[in-house]
């Protein structure tokens, strides 16, 4: 029933044709999204994020593998960039020192690699070898597994020269790699508990997503406490004296890295006075990265930051430390898969 206004108009009448005005200008609208840039995606699809963008830290840093982000070339090359190599990929976790060991030499020699980050939860982890230890390389057709492995297959195949004929370079890679200064690495970031808490406890609540708010260092710890349990065997291990005595933990540090100190003669730049820096630089510089440094652009927390400071009679060592760092910075970021 249509009710004349005091205009004489039909109210009901206008308010069809009002209606029906609107759905014509609604159908216009569409039809110029559907033409335009967007190609028959609605915005909000549009404004979807990317697939492998971060979502959820947390989840994504235990149980997935991280995509790889943004192509990059091996900017701190120092030779080896007019060679043929082959396509190499290394499967790492982000921060691990046997991982920055393998990618910081890599890129010394100027061999272009690709980085996938593996899952850290065994049980969601894919290597190609069907293993579970990264680092692992994929190099050409053949599969790498360990660290000390990859660069002697590149010496092998490329004369990559990490393992020169300098006497006592791979032992001196051995060392570093499985002996005091590996055990101190394990025994400062997963069993003391002052330094975990500063540097693989802090790196998990940092990962946590800002919505837990409650029991968030219990989440941290119950995720890891089997990794602190087996690192605590292998620490001691590699340390042999008790671990609850840090007294000698630190003791026995300070003079393993004085002996590796003495391989450093006056005035080189690397280990047993190499030309350029061999297995035995990048092992060590990797282990110490744990201690005092930062894994590069990962920017892991380190567990003794007050250990230079406390060792003044290693000055040529921390210099040389120092040195590794500006020449050679561990990049696990920027290097997708090829």
């Amino acid at each position: 029933v249509a009710h004349r206004d005091e205009a004489g108009g039909h109210r009901g009448v206008r308010r069809v044709r009002r209606a029906a005005e609107a759905r014509r200008q609604g159908r216009r609208r569409r039809a110029r999204v559907q033409e335009g840039p967007l190609q028959g995606r609605t915005r909000r699809a549009h404004r979807r994020p990317a697939p492998g963008r971060p979502h959820d830290g947390f989840a994504r840093l235990l149980s997935r593998p991280r995509q790889p982000i943004a192509a990059a070339s091996s900017s701190t090359a120092t030779s080896g960039a007019d060679m043929a190599w082959p396509r190499t990929t290394v499967y790492v976790f982000p921060g691990s020192q046997y991982s920055a060991k393998v990618l910081a030499a890599l890129d010394a020699r100027g061999i272009p690699h690709g980085v996938v980050f593996a899952a850290l939860a065994p049980s969601k982890r894919v290597l190609p070898s069907g293993g579970r230890m990264v680092p692992e390389a994929v190099v050409g057709d053949a599969v790498v597994p360990d660290s000390d492995a990859i660069l002697h297959w590149f010496d092998d195949k490329y004369g990559t020269d990490f393992f020169p004929a300098t006497p006592d370079i791979a032992d001196l890679a051995e060392r570093a790699s499985c002996g005091v200064v590996a055990g101190a690495v394990l025994y400062y970031n997963w069993v003391f508990q002052p330094s975990y808490a500063r540097t693989m406890r802090a790196a998990g609540l940092r990962a946590l997503p800002a919505w837990i708010c409650l029991f968030r260092g219990h989440i941290v710890d119950s995720w890891a406490a089997d990794a602190r349990k087996s690192f605590r065997a292998k620490a001691r291990t590699q340390l042999g004296v008790e671990l609850d005595d840090e007294a000698a933990v630190r003791a026995a540090l300070a003079a393993e890295l004085g002996a590796m100190q003495a391989c450093l003669a006056d005035g080189a730049d690397y280990l047993r006075g190499a030309a350029r820096p061999s297995a035995a630089d990048f092992s060590l510089y990797a282990m110490l990265e744990r201690l005092v440094g930062d894994v590069g652009d990962v920017r892991l927390p380190c567990a003794l930051p007050e250990l230079v400071a406390d060792t003044p009679d290693l000055a040529r060592l921390w210099a040389w430390h120092a040195t590794m760092r500006e020449r050679h910075p561990i990049r696990f970021k920027g290097k997708r898969p090829q």
